[in-house]
């Protein structure tokens, strides 16, 4: 066990994202590309937005990629980045023998959503939470680790701040029943109302964040375009908040709620005050980083 303190440590899918921008999204159609750009997808993202937050927050990445090209520039990607922002991003990458999860997306700016093509490599594989005495936890898919080990939560739950955020809004029974296993020991839920509607079956995303977090440890917080909603299970302390200058351009919208939740987990860290109030205030915060990052989504198009 590493015994030096870190702030966050994030575990999970590492997938390396090939992005393509198309302004009017037409199925079955041939579509112009307007921009195209490969990251290390929804890990990239946050790290990003954490290090915007605070600098000096340290961070640790873990999951597994394949020996290959993939792989490689994932490595690569992150060594330019802590250069480029003069920090540090303690990678922990297991090589496995199977290949880089990697992604085709297609952005449809004009609409604002994404569809995409992934094919599920090494970081799915991911069966164990190394401890790093970190203050805070964070995992990326968790309902794409099927092999994680619910000993491993149930440890570092003891020490530490644990969120998720999910993947899919079309859950399994075994599924379901896994991840409600897991809840119990995660004080944080980041999901959309489609995911967290196929966990709990409810039809509006107020219900959704009820049921959702009276199965957690802590709070569930559920998001729509429009805004979220936040609960600890008690219908007094749940509440939506709208988006304030929801921006209507056409504009490349991926990566918004990994900054959101992002920005949630930066300043919850530092306030160290769960009360329904300060939940409030950096929910409402996390919703301004993740317009703000959108808004710089449509500034460097327009450039």
């Amino acid at each position: 066990m590493n015994t030096e303190n870190v702030d966050i440590s994030i575990y999970g899918n590492l997938i390396l994202d090939h992005t393509y921008c198309v302004r009017d999204y037409v199925h079955g159609a041939s579509n112009t590309c307007e921009n195209k750009h490969t990251s290390p997808g929804a890990i990239a993202n946050v790290v990003d937005a954490l290090i915007r937050v605070d600098r000096d927050l340290s961070l640790n990445v873990i999951s597994r990629v394949g020996d290959d090209t993939p792989g490689r520039y994932i490595k690569k990607w992150f060594t330019a980045f802590n250069k480029l922002n003069c920090t540090k991003v303690n990678l922990h990458l297991k090589e496995a023998l199977s290949s880089t999860s990697e992604a085709v997306i297609i952005s449809d700016l004009k609409n604002q959503n994404r569809s995409s093509v992934i094919q599920w490599g090494a970081c799915a594989e991911i069966d164990e939470l190394k401890d790093f005495n970190s203050k805070w936890c964070h995992i990326m898919y968790l309902d794409k680790l099927p092999h994680l080990s619910l000993k491993d939560l149930n440890r570092l739950s003891t020490n530490s701040i644990i969120s998720i955020d999910l993947c899919s809004s079309t859950h399994t029974a075994a599924t379901r029943q896994k991840i409600f296993s897991m809840l119990p020991y995660v004080d944080y839920v980041f999901a959309s109302f489609e995911e967290a509607s196929s966990l709990v079956g409810c039809e509006t995303e107020y219900e959704a964040a009820i049921q959702l977090a009276k199965a957690a440890r802590g709070w569930a917080i559920v998001h729509t375009p429009k805004g979220s909603i936040f609960s600890n299970g008690v219908r007094d302390n749940t509440q939506r908040i709208d988006i304030k200058n929801i921006v209507k351009k056409p504009v490349n919208v991926l990566g918004a709620g990994d900054n959101f939740a992002a920005a949630f987990i930066a300043t919850t860290l530092l306030a160290q005050n769960r009360e329904f109030n300060t939940i409030k205030a950096n929910v409402n915060f996390a919703h301004q980083q993740a317009t703000e990052y959108i808004k710089h989504n449509m500034r460097e198009k327009e450039r």
